[in-house]
């Protein structure tokens, strides 16, 4: 096991040590794929202090209404893409996978903006981060 800032990093292999030592809340628990390695992360800090983030996805399906998109927006060239809360469960790939997993767990302990897997926008009068270090260029021309 291992701890960073308010997240306990430990193995599937390690829960029930885990269980006797925290008190085990499933809405600060992510399991995260990253390359080809599996963890567990579990938030043990003050929930109250979450940061509000969401991740950038693909839509599947867009849904138009009287011409207009419901609940998505066209990103560049088009793409229907949707801002969405966070699961939790995360696979990330690439060379700067765990960088950019690090930068999540950091971003919703202490809410800080890093605009290289990240954008900050309004939704219903408040700021949001915006994770998306795969999709970031398909958000502008």
């Amino acid at each position: 096991m291992e701890r960073k800032h308010n997240w306990l990093k430990f193995t599937r292999d390690e829960i029930t040590q885990v269980a006797k030592n925290y008190t085990i809340n499933f809405d600060g628990w992510i399991s995260v794929r990253i390359n080809d390695d599996f963890h567990e992360y579990l938030y043990i800090g003050d929930k109250t202090k979450f940061h509000q983030v969401k991740i950038l996805r693909h839509v599947l399906a867009p849904y138009v209404k009287d011409g207009e998109p419901r609940g998505w927006f066209k990103g560049k060239n088009d793409e229907p893409l949707r801002w969405t809360g966070i699961s939790n469960i995360f696979y990330l790939k690439g060379e700067h996978a765990q960088e950019a997993f690090d930068y999540l767990l950091e971003a919703l302990d202490n809410g800080q903006l890093n605009d290289e897997y990240a954008v900050q926008f309004e939704e219903d009068g408040k700021l949001v981060i915006g994770f998306c270090p795969l999709k970031k260029a398909a958000l502008c021309c």
